[in-house]
C-alpha cells in the first residue's frame, strides 16, 4: 500500500503520480466505469464514445481527469493504443479553433519530453512554430484551425495512438468556440479521431438545445454527493495510507463514527470538503462536531469573505442542508423595511448537493460498476501564452 506524502485540496495537478494515485479514495467505482469505456475505444475503427463530467466545485471533477490520464499510462492495453493529453484547469486563452488545436499541440510535445522523445519534439514544435507564424499573420483567415489541427493530427498518426483530451471547464471551451462548434464536432466524430473526456461545474445550456452542434453529442455522467458510508470508507483508507499520523483518525472513526456522520451532513458529502475534514481530524480534532465545524468553516472560508457575506449565508452555513427558514429567522435582522427571509436556504460555505440540471438533461447517476505517460498543459511552454488563472482560490465553491 503506497502511503500518501501530501493530500490536495484545491490543486491535485501538483500532486506526483504516486500521491494522486494513493490519495485517491473517492468515485472508484466511476472510475472503472471510464476505464472500461476507454477499452472500447481500443478497438479499430471504434466509433467515439465523448463524456462530459457534471459535478459542482469540489465533487472530484479534475482529480477523476488526472487519474483517468494515469490510469492509460498504467494499463499497456490502453497505453500501446492510447495517448493521454491533459490541460491546465482553465483554458482561457482559447479564442478559435487554432488556439484549441495548438493548445492540444504544446500538450502533445510535454508528452514526447516526458518520454525522451527529444527528437520528434523538436520535429513537432517546429512545425507547430510554422502554423503559428501563419496565425499571426492572418489570424481571421486561421482562426479555422486547419493549419493546427494538420500539426495535431500527423504528429498523433506518425505515433499510432488515438488521442485523449481531459478538458476540464469544458462550458468554457465550448462557450468559447460557438462560431466554430459545428467544425470542431465534424473533427471529433471522426473514426479513430480525438476522444473527449471533458469537466464542467454546471450542464451546459447548448447540449439540451435540438439546433445546437453538441446536442446529445456526450455521454453526460453526474457525480452526487458522498454518502456517509462512503465518506467513511474514504477516511478509512486515507488513515491507513498515511500510516502513523492516521492513527488518530482511525481512533476517531471507531470511538465516535456519529461524529463523522453529522459532519458528512452538515458538509454535504463534498470531496473536496472531505480532504479538509481528514486534515483537520488529524492535525487538531475539537471536541465535538460543532467545534470541528467551525475549524472547517475557518479552513476552507477566508474570514473576511465570509463576513462580507451577510446575515443569511452566514445563517445558513451552520445549518444543513436544505435550511428551513424558520430556523435562520431569529438569526437574520430585518432587511428592506421589515422583510424577513421567507424561503429555505443551501449553505453557501460548504458542500452543496448535487449540480443544476437544465430542461432535457440526460444526466445518470455515478455508474456502479502530473500522470505517468500522460502530459500537462502547466509547463513554461504553456505558461507564456495561456491566460493566468486565479491565484487567490477565489470564487469560492459554491459560486
Amino acid at each position: 500500500m503506497t502511503a500518501i506524502d501530501v493530500i490536495a485540496v484545491y490543486d491535485p495537478g501538483n500532486l506526483t503520480p504516486a500521491d494522486l494515485v494513493a490519495g485517491f479514495v473517492a468515485r472508484e467505482r466511476t472510475l472503472a466505469y471510464f476505464i472500461n469505456e476507454l477499452r472500447h475505444q481500443t478497438t479499430a475503427g471504434a466509433s467515439p464514445r465523448h463524456h462530459l463530467i457534471v459535478g459542482q466545485r469540489g465533487m472530484g471533477k479534475t482529480t477523476l481527469l488526472l487519474r483517468l490520464a494515469v490510469a492509460i499510462g498504467e494499463d499497456a492495453g490502453l497505453a500501446d493504443h492510447l495517448l493521454p493529453l491533459t490541460f491546465r484547469e482553465e483554458q482561457y486563452n482559447v479564442i478559435n479553433l487554432h488556439v484549441f488545436w495548438r493548445n492540444a499541440t504544446e500538450s502533445l510535445l510535454d508528452w514526447l519530453e516526458q518520454q525522451g522523445r527529444t527528437d520528434e519534439a523538436a520535429a513537432l514544435e517546429a512545425a507547430l512554430n510554422a502554423a503559428e507564424t501563419a496565425y499571426e499573420q492572418d489570424r481571421k483567415a486561421q482562426g479555422d484551425g486547419a493549419a493546427a489541427w494538420r500539426v495535431f493530427q500527423r504528429a498523433v498518426e506518425r505515433l499510432g495512438r488515438r488521442p485523449v483530451l481531459f478538458l476540464d471547464n469544458l462550458n468554457l471551451i465550448l462557450d468559447a468556440l460557438k462560431k466554430h462548434d459545428w467544425g470542431l464536432r465534424d473533427l471529433l466524430q471522426q473514426v479513430d479521431g480525438p476522444l473527449v473526456i471533458g469537466a464542467a461545474a454546471a450542464y451546459p445550456k447548448g447540449l439540451s438545445d435540438r439546433g445546437a452542434a453538441f446536442f446529445d453529442f456526450f455521454r453526460i455522467t453526474t457525480l452526487e454527493r458522498l454518502e456517509i458510508a462512503e465518506v467513511r470508507a474514504c477516511l478509512h483508507r486515507l488513515a491507513a495510507k498515511r500510516g502513523e499520523p492516521g492513527a488518530r483518525v482511525r481512533d476517531l472513526l471507531a470511538r465516535d463514527p456519529g461524529r463523522i456522520d453529522a459532519l458528512t451532513e452538515l458538509t454535504g458529502g463534498n470531496p473536496r470538503t472531505l480532504a479538509v475534514l481528514y486534515l483537520l481530524l488529524e492535525g487538531q480534532a475539537g471536541e465535538d462536531a460543532f467545534a470541528d465545524l467551525e475549524r472547517l468553516l475557518d479552513r476552507m472560508t477566508p474570514r473576511g469573505r465570509r463576513q462580507a457575506l451577510g446575515p443569511i449565508p452566514r445563517a445558513a452555513a451552520t445549518h444543513p442542508a436544505p435550511c428551513p427558514c424558520q430556523r435562520l429567522r431569529p438569526q437574520v435582522p430585518r432587511m428592506d423595511g421589515g422583510r424577513r427571509l421567507s424561503r429555505p436556504l443551501r449553505p453557501p460555505v460548504l458542500g452543496l448537493p448535487g449540480p443544476a440540471r437544465g430542461r432535457g438533461h440526460p444526466a445518470q447517476r455515478e455508474p456502479g460498476g502530473p500522470p505517468h505517460g500522460a502530459a500537462h498543459l502547466s509547463g513554461p511552454r504553456c505558461q507564456r501564452r495561456a491566460a493566468p488563472a486565479d491565484q487567490e482560490g477565489w470564487p469560492p465553491p459554491w459560486s
